[in-house]
């Protein structure tokens, strides 16, 4: 696997090198919200990794805020560490000191207005056109309560309206916005990247927050002429391409549901001692369709598909950066009670009316927001609009198959799946 990924990457490059259209002369100016997010540093990572001899000629302007204290700088410097196994040393040195030197920080809070900016940042902002707009910032919360209702329209609605009227401040070539393939909502059978009904079912607030803000920016593209791409993402998974294999930094969705008997397990076994060769049961009857599915794509692939589509002026303007394949419901999820050496479950079709302890504590976390999608007919992501530059960069997306997701829980495992203990 290391092999043949590595030759995908460098595969990409070459492509570059012989003809798709590269940054030219002039100086690229990239700006980006969301850029510590676990797709905002991949993509950071592929724009430094391809720019990597001509970083006099990219200006990289990041807008975002400090978190517990730590300044954004600080932030970027301690993720562009992760890049230590993409690149060599001397690259790593290189780019370290453009993040120190040379990129543009921007203190901005995703759900206050541009006017908060302070005046100096916003002339650097507006001094010179921006080339491309990367909107990656987001909530990805699947709960539906009244305090997470209200952060996802704050933050995905309003958040991205912010960045909207910023951008009419500004002069923009392209502005990119992250959606989710999701915004489907139950819909089942051929999805295209542009299918919109706000009258159809969601399975969850976050879907129809994401959907609404995605609304916006196709209306703010009719109306003002800005070129605006919409990027519908599938699940999110690890690096499948670029080193470390597995590496990923929000350990979310199925990886927060292997998290979940993780900590069932330490409970059971009154701590955490040996916690991954020693076996518990639990006896749990898991809802889930035998005969289908989920879409996760690896992170470094969506990031690829995404920086490719602007470099090669693809005319488009809606894309899926999905997987071509499915991964079953039927392999992964006794992998990763496998990975946690969790026994005793079974599988079920329907919810069980009778349930015991633990069944009732998974429901109660977990189940009300997963079973929709582990119980969903399959969803078919069209991919028609994104062909032809994956084939022009030569980029294909890793199957999540039974071998690759073994490398994604191994890396999971070694962080215990994001769980903090002592």
């Amino acid at each position: 696997m290391s092999d043949s990924s590595t030759s995908i990457g460098q595969q990409s490059r070459t492509a570059l090198s012989q003809g798709s259209p590269a940054i030219s002369s002039k100086k690229t100016r990239i700006a980006m919200t969301g850029a510590t997010s676990l797709l905002g540093r991949n993509l950071l990572f592929e724009i430094f990794k391809e720019n990597i001899h001509d970083l006099d000629r990219l200006e990289l302007i990041l807008l975002g805020r400090a978190k517990e204290s730590q300044a954004l700088r600080d932030r970027v410097r301690e993720m562009v560490c992760e890049m230590s196994e993409m690149v060599s040393p001397d690259e790593l040195s290189h780019i370290l000191d453009y993040c120190a030197h040379r990129v543009i920080y921007v203190d901005s809070e995703l759900t206050e207005p541009y006017t908060k900016i302070d005046s100096h940042s916003l002339h650097q902002l507006q001094r010179a056109p921006i080339d491309f707009f990367f909107h990656l910032a987001a909530i990805s919360n699947f709960r539906d309560t009244p305090a997470v209702r209200e952060l996802l329209h704050r933050t995905n609605i309003e958040g991205t309206l912010n960045t909207l009227e910023l951008i009419r401040e500004l002069k923009v070539g392209e502005y990119c916005y992250t959606g989710s393939a999701y915004v489907c909502g139950t819909t089942t059978g051929k999805i295209y990247p542009d299918y919109i009904n706000l009258d159809q079912p969601f399975h969850n607030p976050y879907e129809l927050s994401k959907l609404k803000a995605e609304i916006l920016v196709r209306e703010f593209g009719t109306a003002t002429g800005v070129r605006c791409r919409i990027f519908r993402t599938s699940t999110i998974c690890g690096r499948l391409i670029e080193p470390p294999l597995g590496g990923v930094s929000k350990y979310d969705v199925f990886y927060g549901w292997a998290a979940f008997w993780l900590r069932m397990k330490a409970s059971v076994l009154g701590g955490w001692s040996d916690i991954y060769t020693r076996p518990c049961a639990l006896d749990a009857r898991i809802c889930y369709r035998a005969a289908g599915g989920f879409n996760t794509v690896p992170v470094d692939f969506a990031a690829k598909a995404m920086y490719q589509v602007c470099l090669q002026n693809d005319p488009g303007q809606s894309y899926h950066l999905v997987n071509d394949q499915e991964t079953p419901h039927a392999m992964h999820i006794p992998a990763m009670l496998n990975t946690v050496n969790v026994e005793g479950t079974s599988q079920c079709e329907t919810i069980p009316v009778d349930l015991n302890e633990t069944e009732a504590a998974y429901y109660r976390v977990l189940g009300k927001t997963f079973t929709p999608y582990m119980t969903s007919a399959p969803m078919d992501f069209d991919t028609d609009s994104i062909r032809s530059v994956l084939n022009k960069s030569r980029l294909r997306c890793p199957p999540v198959d039974a071998a690759n997701f073994q490398i994604l829980m191994e890396f999971a495992k070694q962080h215990d799946f994001g769980v903090e203990h002592n």
